[in-house]
């Protein structure tokens, strides 16, 4: 019995302090003893989470645990220019068109400057295929660095004679990088090897049609 609602007699003449009195501990449910079970899983795997953040912790070393929500996944978008980049393109001549240029850039040398070119096929099977050379100021004869296909500054002008369907005109003479934007012409297209594998490069500019006459490579 309670003698004054704060102790308790636990045997003649002996009394306790009712606070030291335990209560029979409640019996858990299956859902209640794995929901903390879940809870510790949690608490130990945020505590090791911050001790190895530097030292390559990764997300996905997280435990997978039932019924949680699993994380959202990038999703990835690819266009059918995206897939033509893994091509590599049969040797011969396509008709194409310039659909951006970007320049001047300093050259790495810091002796000269470049402008990369996008030329891209506009029909057949490969159009829509798309490749990137640079016209650089300070090359007398194309070459390859870096995977990319270096022209002399001057090829500007083969460019535009194959556009304007003549010859190169030995003149003094400037245009607008604009004026040959999108605007019609053929281009030879080479499949070769480059340290073990196939690539393509560019070769000649030629007027607008003048492949559907000529050979095939």
């Amino acid at each position: 019995m309670f003698d004054d609602g704060k102790t308790y007699e636990v045997a003649p003449g002996i009394y306790v302090e009712k606070s030291h009195q335990q209560e029979s501990p409640k019996k858990l449910t299956k859902k209640q003893k794995k929901q903390q079970l879940l809870a510790k899983i949690h608490e130990v795997h945020d505590s090791v989470k911050s001790k190895k953040a530097n030292k390559g912790w990764s997300k996905h070393c997280k435990p997978k645990l039932e019924n949680e929500e699993k994380e959202d996944m990038a999703v990835l978008k690819f266009t059918v220019a995206d897939a033509l980049q893994t091509k590599v393109v049969d040797s011969n001549i396509y008709p194409c068109q310039i659909t951006k240029i970007e320049g001047p850039k300093a050259s790495q040398s810091g002796k000269g400057y470049n402008y990369y070119v996008d030329i891209e096929i506009t029909d057949g099977d490969y159009k829509g295929k798309i490749m990137t050379i640079a016209m650089a100021t300070g090359n007398t004869k194309p070459s390859n660095f870096g995977g990319v296909q270096y022209f002399p500054y001057s090829h500007f002008l083969q460019i535009e004679a194959a556009i304007r369907g003549g010859d190169v005109e030995k003149v003094n003479k400037e245009f607008d990088t604009d004026s040959i934007m999108n605007k019609p012409f053929d281009c030879q297209w080479n499949a070769s090897s480059e340290n073990g594998h196939l690539t393509n490069t560019i070769g000649n500019f030629y007027p607008s049609g003048y492949g559907k006459d000529a050979p095939a490579f």
